[in-house]
């Protein structure tokens, strides 16, 4: 990754390690990385295989339950969830090693209070208030142009 970040050398490798491996270690708290991953992705046969016996009642179900959950996008969404859910367990416990590591400084967890509940910052409402603003500007060119209408009637 040090290569990768000089620049001039690309690394090809899994990509849901690769992810959750950048995720954790070279994304900062409000998810700027410097760090490019390709949006090019291959399957990898050996691990997306179930084994089943032939001639199995279930077998046609079952492909076609996985084919559902593919084609509705709920494996990719899994996989996101898991993924930031390791990046953030991963970075509390880092943030809680180096707070043991500094005597009389507590470790701040940025995302989840005590009760393991998330707990939402500005950053989280930047785009309800930019379609709030937007709202707010379509509502006053509506106004502006019904004004213009009356009274030019």
């Amino acid at each position: 990754m040090e290569l990768v970040l000089q620049g001039g050398f690309s690394f090809v490798f899994s990509k849901y390690i690769s992810k959750t491996f950048i995720a954790a270690n070279y994304t900062d708290d409000l998810g700027y990385t410097a760090v490019h991953m390709s949006s090019t992705s291959y399957v990898l046969f050996a691990g997306s295989a179930w084994a089943c016996r032939r001639g199995a009642p279930f077998r046609r179900d079952l492909d076609l339950a996985i084919q559902r959950l593919l084609e509705a996008g709920l494996i990719n969404f899994w996989m996101e969830d898991v993924i930031a859910t390791h990046v953030r367990n991963t970075r509390d416990n880092r943030n809680q090693h180096e707070a043991e590591q500094v005597p009389g400084h507590e470790a701040k967890l940025l995302y989840m209070d005590e009760d393991g509940q998330v707990v939402l910052g500005l950053h989280h409402l930047q785009v309800t208030f930019y379609l709030l603003l937007l709202g707010f500007g379509l509502s006053l060119f509506t106004f502006l142009s019904q004004h213009l209408l009356i009274t030019l009637h």
